[in-house]
Parts: C-alpha cells; structure tokens; sequence
C-alpha cells in the first residue's frame, strides 16, 4: 500500500470501506465509490502539503473569495451565520460552453476545530439546501452537493488535507460524463487552495511555519 493511501485508510474511517483508487494527479490521490439511490459517485481526495494548518483552515472558510482562487466559480456568499462556525451559503460557477452555469446552496458546519497552537484537526461538512434560495434564470440549481474538508497538522512543516464530494451538476450530463469531471476537478481545487495559501504568504498574512 503506497503511504497517502495508509494515511488515508488510518486517518478516515470512510475510506476504508467501498472505495476504489482513482489515480494520482498532482500529487493528489483520488478514490471513488458508488453512493446507492443516486447516479453519480463520492470522490475523495488526499495530499500533503509543507505549511501550516491553520493557513490552510483560513483559506477553505473563505467563502466570500472562493470567486478568486477556486476554478470556475464566478459568485460566493454567506447567507446567514449561525453559533459554532455554521453558515448557509450560495455559490455560482460556469461550465465550458454550450452548458449553463450551475449554482448550489449548501449548510457549512464546522465539526472540529484545530487547536490553540494550531496542531489537531480541522473538520468541517455541507450538504445541499436547494430550496433555500430561489432559482436565477438560466442557471440550473444542483440538488445534491454534499462533502466535507478534513485538515490536520503533520509535523511542524506538513500538512494533510482530504477533502470529499458527491455532487449532481443536473441537466443533461450523462453519469460518466460527471464522474470524470469529478475527478478532474478533485485535484484543482486541492492546487487552487495550496496557491491561494502562497500567496497569502508572499503578501505577508500567513508567514511560513517557524518563522
């Protein structure tokens, strides 16, 4: 068994039970499985990065600038903000041309929170609110979005995250077609968090560890 996968059975509980291995792209490891009553699969991905964990932690809360560093999406927002870290939020992203854009509404709970000196883990989950916000026109509203982010410090200077996800994008997207861009998109969205946290750090708000 290659480490990130020993790491990832140890450490995730899901991880050991129905999933497949996917391929390595970037550095992050992908697995599968099928998620009985729905047509498309649950993707997890893991990695491990040099840096600290609670600049990682601040990059995933940041909602409101998903729009800046994550792939395709064009609007984010917190709607509403509840005790312990929870909020409904709203997030609008483009396909490639001729597909319309798709939108979803999901409840973020934070379920653990790293620890005063930042070691521990962070855990946080969604699931889909589509009725929570109406419908804008030409945009097709995802009816199943759930996942979660898992983030633990490693060391002084590594850093684990595994993030999953089952999603339905909807419209007239063959299974097949959703299950590759799933896996596609699993490992942009780890590289687009990694370049958002350095240059947080080139900008001087999230120094590098020991420093």
């Amino acid at each position: 068994m290659r480490p990130v996968l020993a790491l990832l059975a140890l450490l995730s509980p899901a991880a050991a039970s129905g999933w497949t291995y996917a391929g390595t792209f970037d550095g992050v490891e992908v697995r599968e499985r099928s998620l009985p009553g729905t047509r498309v699969r649950e993707v997890v991905g893991v990695a491990t990065f040099a840096g600290r964990a609670a600049d990682y932690v601040a990059v995933i809360d940041d909602v409101a600038g998903f729009p800046r560093f994550l792939p395709r999406v064009r609007e984010a927002r917190v709607i509403e903000s509840g005790p312990g870290g929870e909020q409904v939020a709203y997030v609008r992203y483009e396909l490639p041309w001729p597909l319309e854009p798709r939108d979803y509404v999901t409840r973020r709970i934070i379920e653990q929170t790293l620890g005063p000196d930042g070691g521990g883990e962070y855990r946080n989950r969604w699931t889909a609110l589509p009725d929570r916000v109406p419908p804008a026109p030409g945009v097709v509203r995802l009816q199943k979005n759930d996942g979660f982010w898992h983030v633990a410090q490693f060391g002084p200077r590594t850093v684990r995250l595994e993030f999953g996800c089952a999603a339905d994008p909807g419209g007239a997207l063959p299974a097949w077609a959703i299950d590759a861009a799933a896996r596609e998109a699993v490992p942009d969205i780890f590289l687009a968090i990694q370049r958002e946290v350095l240059r947080r750090r080139e900008r001087g708000s999230a120094p590098l560890p020991g420093r």
